[in-house]
C-alpha cells in the first residue's frame, strides 16, 4: 500500500473499515467535522487529504475509517481520528 502523502498526492484516501467504538477504545480522538465525511469530488476528498496531512505534520498519528465507501473510492463517507504520537 501506498504511503498516506502519496496516495493523497494522487486523489485517494488510504484507510480501512474499522469498528467506531473499537477506535475509540484504542484511544484514537475523532477528529472535529470529519466524522462521517461525506467523499464526492475532488475538492472533498482534497480538503479532507489536506487535514490529514496537516495533522501528521503537526506530529499526530492518524487514522482514517471507511465508513461505507464506493469500490474504487470515488465517493463514500469516511471518518479521522488522531491520537498523539
Amino acid at each position: 500500500m501506498a504511503s498516506m502523502p502519496r496516495r493523497c498526492g494522487k486523489g485517494g484516501i488510504p484507510g480501512d473499515f474499522f469498528g467506531r467504538d473499537d477506535v475509540i477504545e484504542h484511544g484514537w480522538t475523532p477528529a472535529e467535522g470529519y466524522q462521517g465525511f461525506f467523499l464526492r469530488g475532488a475538492s472533498r476528498v482534497r480538503e479532507f487529504c489536506e487535514t490529514a496531512l496537516a495533522l501528521l505534520a503537526a506530529g499526530k498519528k492518524v487514522l482514517i475509517d471507511y465508513d461505507s465507501i464506493a469500490i474504487g473510492g470515488s465517493e463514500g463517507y469516511v471518518s479521522l481520528y488522531t491520537k498523539e504520537a
